[in-house]
């Protein structure tokens, strides 16, 4: 899951330096695009081999003894198959956004306002969603803490929503979405990008429903009134309680 965090930072970072030009020399290593390349990549391939390892060790549960109580494999295997589909989505969306890289340049003399207005405007919407990856990344990070340490999740978590490109981009250029810009080299990327942030926040919400099956959460709710009040019950029902009035 931390490795997920940073993978997602990651890929956020990449889409962020192709859209504004800023990736330098691809061949040249120790450009800001070559040095992003080499860590996204190591970090993509530890989590293609840790990912179907955790899934092996949750078959071979099976056949463990249950001394202590039954292994809960069924939240496990979904954890890790949610795990499996954002990293699967992070990875196209990554490559969808190569498309920004490769646009062409328009010839000397004569500017292409269309496409430079597309650009443009990309790239100030794609200022606008920094907080929404902060987020992701966020509760990646907290989902993976608390399974670390078997600590309860916060109460009240609220997910991070999808980007929502399609509506920024019509608040920012409403012509920006006409069928005649299709053939714009961003516009399948900005395509990818939109269904794929939205199924990543689909499968982040539903891996915190599993990490919460997992290791609980915090309540603090009142019951009410001359009744015992619960003041830090987590998910296994165990907690202080407060003295009935």
């Amino acid at each position: 899951m931390f490795l997920l965090a940073n993978y997602y930072s990651m890929v956020h970072s990449t889409i962020r330096s192709r859209i504004q030009q800023t990736e330098g020399d691809l061949s040249n290593k120790h450009s800001p695009g070559g040095r992003l390349l080499k860590v996204r990549h190591a970090t993509l391939a530890r989590l293609m081999a840790l990912l179907p390892s955790v899934q092996q060790h949750a078959e071979w549960q099976r056949w463990e003894p249950s001394f202590g109580g039954k292994f809960p494999r069924r939240a496990y295997e979904g954890i890790v198959t949610r795990l499996t589909s954002i990293r699967n989505y992070l990875s196209l969306m990554s490559f969808a956004s190569e498309s920004f890289s490769a646009q062409p340049q328009a010839q000397p003399g004569r500017p292409d306002p269309s496409r430079s207005a597309w650009v443009a405007d990309l790239r100030a919407l794609l200022d606008t969603i920094a907080p929404t990856s902060h987020g992701v990344t966020s509760t990646l990070s907290l989902v993976s803490f608390a399974v670390q340490h078997g600590a309860p999740l916060p109460p009240y978590m609220e997910m991070p929503r999808p980007y929502h490109l399609s509506r920024r981009l019509e608040e920012l250029d409403s012509g920006l979405l006409d069928a005649r810009h299709v053939e714009e080299p961003g516009y399948a990327a900005y395509a990818v990008m939109q269904v794929a942030s939205s199924l990543v926040s689909d499968d982040l919400e539903r891996l915190v429903e599993g990490v919460r099956e997992l290791v609980g959460e915090v309540d603090f709710r009142i019951e009410g009134l001359g009744s015992e009040v619960d003041v830090g019950r987590d998910g296994t029902g165990e907690g202080r309680k407060g003295k009935r009035e």
